[in-house]
């Protein structure tokens, strides 16, 4: 498997749409305007559990995979419950569904807003096309209001082929080979008068061995 798109509507909350609004900005974003806000929690999946771990971590990504903030530890607030909930819900689909192979994970959640103001272009990919550093990458939409733009893109890291282009609906995840795709959003602005935002959850997963 590449990449698939399903349905993820049973798993997406009231609570978990709310959260959102309590992001905190992500002051790691270069330039004068924040338009990123983040938490951030690891944990890992052991016998079909979600084992959360009580320290927050930093999030380190090397000069090689994002050479837009590569080198830096970043630290941000933890997850909240409703965010923790979906995302041990979604990981249970993509093990028992098998759109990844079963077993025991790492596990990381991002859930990221990114927002754009009225005459302003915002990229919720500043790195442009790249890959996490994982086995496999979830990128669940959760909401997108009020936006022109965002489209979803893959292309295989062999060949440089695109092979998926589509904006990301509401209620979808997109599961994807991170070994073997990069990946990358296009920006996106305000479709008419007033804010816009779109809201993410990234499920990075990484293979325990035994």
């Amino acid at each position: 498997m590449l990449y698939e798109l399903f349905d993820n509507v049973h798993a997406n909350s009231a609570e978990l749409k709310q959260s959102f609004e309590y992001l905190k900005n992500d002051h790691y974003t270069k330039g004068p305007h924040k338009f990123r806000f983040r938490s951030y929690s690891t944990g890992k999946w052991i016998k079909n559990q979600m084992h959360w771990s009580q320290a927050v971590k930093p999030f380190f990504q090397p000069d090689s995979i994002n050479v837009y903030l590569g080198g830096v530890e970043r630290n941000y607030p933890a997850l909240e419950a409703a965010c923790k909930e979906f995302i041990q819900s979604t990981v249970s689909q993509l093990v028992n569904l098998e759109l990844v192979p079963k077993g025991d994970y790492d596990v990381a959640g991002h859930q990221i807003r990114v927002a754009a103001k009225q005459g302003e272009e915002v990229s919720p990919t500043p790195e442009g096309y790249h890959q996490d550093g994982f086995d496999f990458l979830a990128i669940s939409s959760i909401n997108n209001h009020n936006i022109s733009g965002a489209t979803t893109k893959l292309r295989e890291l062999a060949t440089q082929e695109e092979i998926y282009s589509n904006a990301l609906q509401a209620n979808t995840t997109l599961v994807l080979d991170d070994r073997a795709l990069e990946h990358f959003v296009s920006p996106f602005s305000p479709l008419s008068d007033g804010r816009a935002f779109r809201d993410v959850v990234i499920i990075t997963m990484q293979k325990r061995q035994a």
